[in-house]
């Protein structure tokens, strides 16, 4: 995984783009390497995540692996977190499932999960109980064995624990090859 970071708010920070700059750093030299430390003060600015590598696994079940993504969290802090993951599987037949873990005793944990859920259809997990490493138990099935959408959203007000929030795939049947595919992307909103 690569840790990203959004153009735009970077032009707005720096005054570019033909706009002035919203929060007074037009004069500041800001280089690209303090664009998350300035993220951090500045609630509200999205950072990125793209998957560097494929993830595959055969393995079903809950479990906490294989991880796609892995967001570090801070304690006492909210955050809303989206994925969007292209999933690829061995065959039309093939399910896939995604898990979520995190620090033990959130404030505040919801998150719903959409995926392919046959050729034209898509399908809903809902999870609003504040509990990790539950999945939509009848998995998505995959409507070719090529390119497959998965999206999940997760609104999290952290606890007193830090930690990390990892996203899990997992094969909708034991021996069943799923894989995430490079490219896809979590979007990490600190609010």
């Amino acid at each position: 995984m690569t840790q990203g970071w959004s153009e735009e708010p970077w032009r707005q920070l720096q005054g570019g783009g033909g706009r002035e700059s919203p929060m007074g750093f037009k004069d500041l030299d800001i280089r690209k390497s303090d664009y998350e430390k300035i993220a951090d003060l500045l609630p509200g600015l999205a950072s990125y995540l793209k998957l560097a590598a494929n993830v595959s696994t055969t393995a079903a079940g809950i479990s906490t692996t294989p991880i796609v993504f892995r967001i570090p969290v801070s304690p006492q802090t909210t955050y809303l977190i989206e994925f969007f993951v292209v999933v690829t599987t061995a065959a039309t037949t093939v399910g896939y499932q995604f898990f979520l873990n995190g620090p033990a005793s959130p404030t505040q944990l919801v998150y719903t999960f959409r995926g392919q859920a046959g050729t034209t259809t898509a399908s809903d997990g809902v999870y609003h109980n504040n509990t990790y490493l539950q999945g939509y138990s009848s998995g998505f099935t995959a409507s070719a064995s090529g390119n497959n959408p998965f999206f999940g959203t997760v609104l999290l007000v952290n606890g007193p624990n830090g930690g990390n929030v990892d996203l899990i795939i997992r094969a909708q049947t034991s021996g069943s090859a799923v894989t995430a595919i490079k490219g896809s992307v979590a979007r990490i909103t600190k609010l």
